[in-house]
């Protein structure tokens, strides 16, 4: 194992014995800049939020890259890549203004930190009427959509998002879901100081609002208030698609972070290519929803002739296509969903092979290579099918290295 960080990273003593020529750490160095090899270009026509290196929520400026963090461990996951999202909610963090309807509740403010380090989160709190308490948004058009918004517990630890007449609830004080509701997809993330991101995804047929509630207890949904009790809300977004993405901050209007887009492109992508072999290595952590997401797509602008290492709901793989013909069989692996994964794929003439996390190599002999120009990091070359995701690290050698180094790259 001491070979990938001694002889791999660092040539062999400096002679590069397998010839390592495009080297990207960007959960270690927090930047674009290669370690070795060009830096990739980047751009995003708009702003965009991450988990800063302290855990809070903060916001990255128009084609500014965003380095993701685990907002518990605080440790750096990489490159943020996402497609474009828009949050159709208006007043994500004010939910006493008017377009929120309430039901046996107000809204008041509090002091109390919020996921983005300041006070802007408030408090819904119920009366003392018999009924269901809550908050109610504007509505939306017929189709699926992912609902997410950021609680605390305040006196109640219950939380049930009814949508379209189904509820799911969260227990905001365990981070435990309770029951999810027909047609709905529910998970929690705990984002430190015990605030939970609680995400539910459900598909429309009609125009719909969705309704926010406090409940005493999992299945509980309407009861008597005491007149204080209640939950701390922050960051509410209802964005169409089938997994949450990256928060996005709505004012007076619904708003739209556009997509990253991160390539290596001309000069700087042939001056590092071997058109007759070589290993790419990837280290990401797999999209939460959605399949064939590109980690990396190197092509000549079509995808006829390419290669790339992509993901999905259930695993990863490696693709490579020449004049649109299929070229490797088998090259893939399951795992957890949201889980991270180390992938390496070594291509020459007739002599394939890819490992994910330290598996025995899967080989394919009767491959042939395709002609590339150009490399897209989290994305494809028309800025479709995105990560969704975050990226630790890529290299790729001139070399076709050897299947046990393969394995042992993917530790």
């Amino acid at each position: 194992m001491q070979y990938v960080l001694g002889n791999m990273l660092n040539g062999g003593g400096g002679l590069n014995a397998d010839k390592l020529a495009l080297d990207l750490q960007f959960a270690a160095d927090k930047t674009l800049t290669a370690r070795k090899g060009p830096t990739p270009t980047f751009s995003r026509g708009s702003t965009g939020t991450f988990v800063g290196s302290d855990g809070l929520i903060q916001s990255a400026a128009i084609n500014t890259p965003r380095f993701d963090h685990d907002p518990v461990t605080l440790a750096c996951r990489g490159l943020l890549i996402e497609e474009q999202r828009t949050n159709f909610i208006t007043y994500s963090q004010d939910f006493s203004n008017i377009v929120y309807s309430k039901t046996g509740s107000s809204i008041s403010s509090v002091s109390t930190t919020s996921p983005s380090g300041g006070t802007t989160s408030q408090k819904i709190v119920e009366d003392t009427s018999n009924g269901a308490h809550g908050i109610e948004t504007p509505t939306f058009a017929a189709g699926t959509y992912t609902c997410s918004v950021f609680v605390k517990a305040s006196g109640r630890s219950w939380f049930r998002f009814s949508l379209s007449g189904v509820n799911t609830w969260f227990n905001i004080s365990s981070g435990v879901i309770g029951t999810i509701g027909a047609g709905h997809t529910a998970s929690i993330v705990s984002f430190g100081n015990g605030w939970y991101r609680v995400i539910v995804t459900f598909t429309s047929a009609s125009v719909a609002g969705a309704l926010l509630r406090l409940a005493t207890d999992n299945n509980i949904s309407t009861y008597t208030g005491d007149g204080s009790s209640g939950l701390l809300l922050w960051g509410l977004q209802v964005e169409a698609g089938s997994f949450a993405t990256s928060y996005i901050p709505t004012t007076t209007s619904a708003l739209t972070r556009s997509a990253d887009v991160c390539n290596i492109t001309g000069a700087a992508f042939s001056g590092i290519w071997n058109p007759s072999e070589g290993t790419m290595f990837t280290h990401h952590q797999k999209t939460v929803g959605g399949a064939n997401s590109f980690i990396f797509h190197i092509n000549d602008n079509t995808f006829a002739n390419d290669l790339s290492h992509r993901c999905g709901t259930t695993g990863t793989a490696a693709i490579m296509n020449v004049s649109n013909v299929a070229q490797l069989t088998g090259f893939d692996a399951t795992y957890a969903s949201g889980s991270i994964a180390k992938t390496a794929t070594a291509i020459r003439l007739n002599d394939c092979a890819f490992s994910v996390n330290a598996g025995s190599a899967i080989t394919d002999l009767s491959a042939s290579l395709p002609t590339v120009n150009r490399m897209f990091i989290g994305s494809t070359h028309t800025s479709t099918n995105h990560l969704n995701g975050t990226i630790s690290a890529i290299r790729y050698y001139k070399k076709r290295l050897p299947n046990a180094k393969l394995q042992a790259l993917t530790v």
